[in-house]
């Protein structure tokens, strides 16, 4: 395998992409005169690759005949290998290639919800695949960056890109979050499976000798990315991976009890609990009391 090309710092960058920085720690590359890179790139910045069009082979990029094909974009975190399949995507279309230093990243995420820029931590067959009005949307932010940063470094710079740059990526998280209600119908046959897999696992006693499951052990079984996973999950349940498997956990203990033949002892070791105590304790915060576990839980000082 051809060792890949290291590009830690934004100057480095635009020095392999022959252009000239107009900003150490932020630059915009125009893809379209762009020449093909020899060998594979891994840069130590975040990066939005955005191109007009279908370029790209849809394989690579994921895209599936219910998606958008006007145009692409395709986010990674520093240290994420751009091959040649993915390069081969972007060179010499019409589009932009965004980085910036990891230092902004907790200023763009400064009063955004948990998970906002998760998509850099999606792999490149999880891009978005865009409609004209969400293209041209994109582009147009991408202008304005451009503008701002042409515009030269003052006192102000910081606060315009930051604002632009973060605007930006807002727009990229809300049409995820529509190609997700896209992909809804199809996607629900993974989340099927997921239900079908936590009740097994968690009704066969796994959970007394196993950690839970994680959104990594899921996303596994799912054939995607862990960020994606925890956010097509969220998109459709409102619950993040640990939140959701926790509530799959407490409803199986809510229909073991109302079974009576189990414990409340027997239920929550059967769930993986460390102690009777810890399962009342959760069991009362997420579904309150039930018939048969006020005395039990009484016993263990749980209720007043």
């Amino acid at each position: 395998m051809t060792t890949p090309l290291t590009i830690k710092t934004v100057s480095r960058c635009n020095q392999l992409f022959s252009v000239k920085t107009l900003h150490p720690t932020v630059s915009l590359i125009p893809l379209g005169g762009c020449t093909s890179l020899s060998q594979p790139l891994r840069l130590g910045l975040y990066a939005v690759w955005l191109t007009a069009g279908g370029g790209g082979s849809p394989v690579f990029f994921g895209r599936r005949e219910y998606d958008f094909s006007d145009g692409m974009l395709v986010a990674s975190s520093p240290g994420q290998l751009v091959d040649s399949d993915w390069w081969g995507g972007c060179n010499g279309a019409e589009g932009w290639l965004l980085c910036f230093h990891p230092l902004w990243i907790r200023l763009l995420k400064g009063g955004r919800e948990a998970g906002a820029h998760s998509f850099f931590r999606y792999r490149p067959d999880e891009a978005l695949h865009l409609s004209l009005r969400e293209c041209t949307a994109l582009f147009r932010e991408m202008d304005g960056l451009e503008e701002e940063l042409r515009w030269g470094i003052d006192e102000c710079s910081r606060a315009i890109l930051g604002d632009r740059m973060g605007l930006l990526l807002d727009y990229v998280a809300r049409f995820y979050k529509r190609q997700f209600i896209t992909r809804r119908e199809v996607e629900a046959d993974w989340l099927g499976a997921t239900d079908t897999w936590l009740e097994q696992f968690f009704r066969s006693g796994q959970a007394r000798h196993s950690a839970l499951p994680t959104a990594e052990t899921l996303a596994a079984r799912a054939g995607c990315s862990p960020a994606y996973f925890d956010d097509a999950l969220r998109q459709a349940t409102g619950k993040d991976t640990r939140n959701y498997v926790n509530a799959k956990r407490i409803a199986l203990a809510e229909s073991l009890l109302q079974q009576g033949r189990l414990s409340v002892e027997e239920v929550a070791e059967t769930l993986g609990f460390p102690t009777g105590h810890d399962f009342c304790t959760v069991f009362r915060r997420l579904r309150g009391e039930m018939p048969g576990m006020p005395c039990c839980c009484r016993e263990m000082g749980i209720l007043n």
